[in-house]
Formats: C-alpha cells, sequence, structure tokens
C-alpha cells in the first residue's frame, strides 16, 4: 500500500486575498485618523492608499516570480502592521504638529524596493550560509557603533541606541535585525543535530544537555549587554526573542523556549529593578489607566 507524498503547491492567490484585508485594515485606520481631523478625506490621504497598495501590489508580484512557494501570510502582516504604525504616527502628528508619517511613508517604499531588489537578485538564499560568521561580526560592530564617541547620537530617552552620520540619524540595531537572522539561520542549520542531542528528561519534557546550550547562553549574554551598555530592553528581548523563536523552527522543541523565557524574565526584571526607565516603563504598562503614572 503506497502513501502519496503531500506537494507543496504555491499559495499566491491566497496571501492575494490576505493583502485585500491588510491594506483594509492599515488604510482604514489611516482614514479614521483623517476623518477625525478633517470632514472628508483628503488628497494627502488617497496618495498615500495608492501608494501602499501599489507597494504591496508590486512585492506580491516579485513573490509570484520569484518565490512562489514562500509563506502567504508574511507579507499581508507587514502589510497591516505597517499601515497601523503610520496610521498611529498621523495620529502623533495631529498633537504635535509634526508631519513623521509622510516620512515613515517615505521609508516604507525605500524598504519594499530594497526587500524586492534583494528577492529578484538572490536566486539562491542559501549562499548566504557563506557569510555566517561575517553576519556576526558585522552585528557586533553594529551594536558597538552607539557607544563610539563622534558617532553616538548619545542618551535618547534613557538608551544609547541612536548613531548620527552626517545629516542622517538611525539605529543600527535595525540592520542588526537582519545581520542576526543570517548568523542564526545558518548557524542554526548547520549544527542543528548537535542541539537536537536529548538531554534529560523532565516528565515530558526533553531537555538539552548543558553543554549543548552555548548558543542560548551567548544569545542570552549579548541580549544582556545590549541591556546594560545600550539601557534598551526592547531591542535586547527583540534579539533574543529573535533567536529562540528560529531555534524553535529549527528543533520543534518547547524546552528550547521555555529556557528562553526564563532567561528573558530573570533579564527583565533585573532590568527593571537596576535601570530606572526601565523599570518605569513597566509601570506604565502595568498601570495604563491611571493618569498618575502613564
Amino acid at each position: 500500500m503506497s502513501q502519496q507524498q503531500a506537494v507543496a503547491k504555491p499559495r499566491r492567490d491566497v496571501e492575494a486575498l490576505l493583502l485585500l484585508v491588510a491594506l483594509g485594515i492599515g488604510i482604514g485606520a489611516s482614514a479614521m485618523v483623517s476623518l477625525d481631523r478633517n470632514e472628508a478625506l483628503g488628497s494627502g490621504f488617497w496618495f498615500q492608499a495608492g501608494t501602499l497598495t501599489i507597494l504591496a501590489a508590486g512585492f506580491h508580484v516579485v513573490l509570484r516570480l520569484r518565490a512562489s512557494y514562500a509563506d502567504p501570510v508574511i507579507l499581508p502582516i507587514v502589510v497591516a502592521l505597517n499601515g497601523l504604525g503610520i496610521a498611529m504616527i498621523q495620529s502623533l502628528d495631529a498633537a504635535t504638529g509634526t508631519d513623521a508619517g509622510a516620512n515613515q511613508l517615505k521609508w516604507t517604499a525605500v524598504s519594499v524596493l530594497i526587500a524586492a531588489a534583494v528577492l529578484w537578485f538572490l536566486k539562491d538564499h542559501r549562499v548566504l550560509r557563506r557569510y555566517t560568521f561575517i553576519s556576526l561580526a558585522v552585528s557586533a560592530v553594529l551594536l558597538i557603533l552607539p557607544l563610539v564617541p563622534g558617532v553616538s547620537a548619545g542618551d535618547i530617552n534613557g538608551a544609547s541606541v541612536w548613531i548620527r552620520l552626517g545629516p542622517l540619524q538611525f539605529q543600527p540595531g535595525e540592520i542588526v535585525k537582519i545581520t542576526l537572522g543570517i548568523f542564526f539561520a545558518g548557524y542554526l542549520s548547520t549544527h542543528r543535530d548537535l542541539i537536537l542531542l536529548a538531554g534529560r528528561k523532565v516528565g515530558p519534557l526533553q531537555f538539552p544537555r548543558v553543554k549543548d546550550m552555548g548558543p542560548m547562553v551567548t544569545a542570552w549574554a549579548a541580549s544582556v549587554g545590549v541591556l546594560v551598555f545600550q539601557h534598551d530592553l526592547g531591542m535586547s528581548i527583540l534579539f533574543f526573542g529573535l533567536f529562540m523563536v528560529m531555534i524553535y523552527v529549527a528543533t520543534s522543541r518547547v524546552t528550547w523556549v521555555l529556557l528562553g523565557l526564563v532567561l528573558m524574565a530573570a533579564g527583565g526584571y533585573a532590568a527593571a529593578r537596576i535601570f530606572p526607565h526601565v523599570g518605569l516603563r513597566f509601570d506604565s504598562w502595568l498601570n495604563a489607566f491611571d493618569p498618575a503614572v502613564y
């Protein structure tokens, strides 16, 4: 009796439908913000709606041509979150008299064009394995830059995560998200079998051997380093969370996630006790409806 193997199918049509929903969420949010300030939707709103639609549709076409078997959910999620983010920024613009929403739309277009170019010209993503440890080195340099005199933009809202290059000011940590992702993917694809070696079993959970926990301990130490020297809890959690997600995808073991959550909780608690601005953020989140706190 023969078993039929499941054949992967491109799900770009599913992605197209989800994109309609995602665009509706983002554009709808901007419409509510605009109508809260004006009686009718102006030309600026329609320009933004058209730009977001063209960008999403264009990237969808690139996926159809270059990565037809890609996950159909990722792009719609990005489009929805980006649209909501622009709407939130526009809401703040109304209160501060700025125009940061338009600037965010501009950088959205730049980002989509760069992503489309990478997808178009990088025909085989596996070549990135050659740059596994180069990506790690680049990540380390970028993380150190905000601490280098002459380049650092100094403390902003209690965190040292910005650098200034001429008229430009940005967070190198945003690039580190990509370079660390390349490193984690390359490392885990090469050392997956080692990480999967069984250790002690506690009830239904199979824990890894202590000597095989080096990657997680290293990632945790790097995240704590970002927290200690740059005072940025959000970026620290994001880096460590990225590693946890990727190691779960590589191993499918819940125990890695549990160990990571324990380490993350310990680091977060220590940060809240040591750094006042981190503790203040926890208090604001826990007491969001208390005017005396938030």
